[in-house]
């Protein structure tokens, strides 16, 4: 297989400028970011969360406690309310 950089196994700290063809090649840099170094698992994942949602959703009405939604926590690794998120469920 070909790599994105031209000679990978040598140090070239002038790699990363951005005038070097390497830049212009989407997620390069990422492991599991996208292309064809997706996460395999991804999809199934996103199947999981919409099946659980649906579920939630045919089964219980759901309503906020609160009247403000929170801030998103972008410092985080996964991106998600900066407080709890308080929700009164109530089964259908």
């Amino acid at each position: 297989m070909d790599s994105v950089f031209t000679r990978p196994n040598e140090f070239e700290p002038e790699r990363f400028n951005v005038d070097r063809p390497e830049t212009k090649v989407p997620y390069a840099y990422l492991g599991f970011g996208g292309g064809m170094h997706a996460c395999m698992g991804q999809q199934f994942g996103l199947l999981q969360v919409k099946t659980i949602v649906s579920i939630l959703l045919r089964h219980y009405k759901l309503e906020p406690v609160d009247k403000e939604f929170p801030e998103p926590d972008y410092a985080a690794m996964v991106v998600g309310p900066k407080n709890h998120l308080m929700v009164k469920y109530t089964k259908l």
